[in-house]
């Protein structure tokens, strides 16, 4: 055994206690933030659990539960609820068995039963235990982003640099604030990362960049980001930065005939990966919303729309705006509690790190912003009121480009002035998004009872 094998041993060892610790500060956070967009999830898994799921193509609304008609779908792809069931399931079943303790109407399950549900007395305690344990589901996806992102750091840069980025995502991204709910956040961006991970992951950076890829990672790559569109449907722009990655970098023997058709293999097989799931997401679209690129927003409706009526979401999908350009990206990149670099300065250091990492490859650093880029042009044009008027702390729809960007801010760390300039962001980063978190969840963020079983797991009493 050589040293390379002792430093990969520690190396995932180091990761997995990082992803524990991180998983317990996520899981002690837990808030009451949630919206309908967990209703709709939740609901979903609640279904699976009790074989009550069925789907048709009629209009709803989240603010009428009555228009359901006994008919249980989710207006988002579905992957985050599949994923959440067995959680849903084990909850449920502890409560039922006996091993969980009714949970008093305080205001912590007046607030879960009333508004997250919108009727007070439809919420039960099935309903409450199900959706905390629900909630494990994203945070223990979230954690493991932070796991990935020390492991391919802890390749390019060594230990220090690899904990410095991982914490800073694992807490000074909001990551943190929507690892506790049914958002696509969490999820979306542990699938988009681990199909950048499966390329990475072999991939050497000294004296310059080299990926050492194989056809079952690039499969597994496609595959990932196949399961990403499963969470959120525009995910799907990341194939194209991710194909930078596989085309421009590979290195293969042969003259050039041989190394297009390594290339055009290449592609294949990250096709093969990726289109089953798009599929599977078209056909459940297609049976639940009447056409593969429909989704519940066609018929879901919004209160706040400025024309003064309820208005079908299907003309926002329809809608391409590019009016308030300046306003939506200010409010995506750079308002208080809701831009991106202000919630997490520290990524104001990837931008320091590319100058140097473009010496080693321009298409890795293009590959790593291209997300940020793709994702923000795309919300761009999305209507104004969809983006001013959402709820959100660190602008949710960009979350899944963080973990790029800090294998880039990594870089940083090698020079001493931008390794302090590095630390202090991620420093600030953490803080801010410490607020966020305590912030978002107003009031009472478990019930006693939540309380009392984790001092009795802990310690053996209350």
């Amino acid at each position: 055994m050589d040293a390379s094998f002792f430093r990969s041993f520690f190396s995932r060892k180091a990761a997995l206690a990082l992803f524990i610790f991180v998983a317990i500060v996520y899981a002690a956070s837990f808030g009451i933030y949630h919206t309908t967009n967990d209703y709709s999830r939740f609901i979903l898994s609640k279904a699976l659990c009790q074989g009550k799921l069925s789907v048709e193509t009629v209009a709803v609304t989240c603010w009428d539960l009555s228009a359901h008609a006994g008919k249980i779908y989710s207006r988002y792809p579905p992957l985050p609820s599949i994923l959440a069931a067995p959680f849903y399931f084990a909850g449920a079943l502890a409560f039922n068995s006996g091993w969980l303790p009714p949970i008093a109407r305080t205001e912590w399950a007046v607030k879960m039963g009333g508004w997250f549900y919108g009727y007070a007395g439809s919420f039960d305690d099935t309903d409450l235990w199900g959706f905390i344990f629900s909630n494990a589901a994203p945070v223990l996806l979230a954690s493991a982003v932070a796991a990935m992102v020390f492991l391919v750091c802890r390749r390019w840069y060594g230990a220090k640099a690899a904990i410095v980025c991982a914490a800073a995502v694992a807490f000074g991204s909001p990551l943190w604030v929507y690892s506790h709910s049914m958002f696509d956040v969490a999820f979306s961006t542990f699938f988009v990362f681990l199909s950048y991970y499966f390329l990475l992951k072999n991939s050497r950076l000294e004296p310059s960049f080299e990926l050492k890829v194989g056809p079952n990672e690039i499969v597994l790559s496609g595959l990932s980001l196949g399961l990403a569109v499963c969470t959120r449907s525009d995910a799907l722009l990341i194939a194209l930065p991710l194909l930078v990655l596989v085309l421009s970098e590979l290195k293969l023997p042969g003259n050039l005939r041989n190394l297009r058709l390594h290339q055009f293999s290449g592609v294949g097989y990250f096709l093969f990966g990726l289109i089953p799931p798009v599929l599977a997401l078209a056909a459940y679209n297609s049976f639940a919303f009447g056409g593969p690129l429909a989704n519940g927003y066609n018929f879901s409706c919004f209160s706040n729309n400025p024309k003064g009526e309820l208005a079908v979401m299907n003309e926002a999908a329809t809608l391409v705006d590019f009016s308030q350009l300046m306003e939506k990206a200010t409010d995506l990149l750079v308002a208080p509690q809701r831009g991106l670099f202000w919630a997490s300065p520290f990524l104001l250091a990837s931008l320091a790190g590319a100058i140097t990492l473009l010496k080693k490859s321009k298409r890795l650093v293009l590959s790593l912003f291209l997300p940020l880029l793709l994702l923000l042009a795309f919300e761009l044009t999305r209507p104004a009121y969809t983006i001013l008027n959402s709820g959100h702390f660190g602008a949710r729809y960009l979350v899944c480009a963080i973990p790029m960007l800090a294998l880039v801010a990594g870089e940083a760390y090698k020079d001493k002035v931008e390794r302090i300039a590095l630390l202090a962001l991620a420093a600030i980063s953490v803080v801010l998004c410490a607020q966020g978190v305590a912030y978002l969840p107003p009031g009472p963020t478990l019930p006693p009872e939540f309380n009392a079983l984790a001092l009795r797991l802990l310690f053996g009493s209350t």
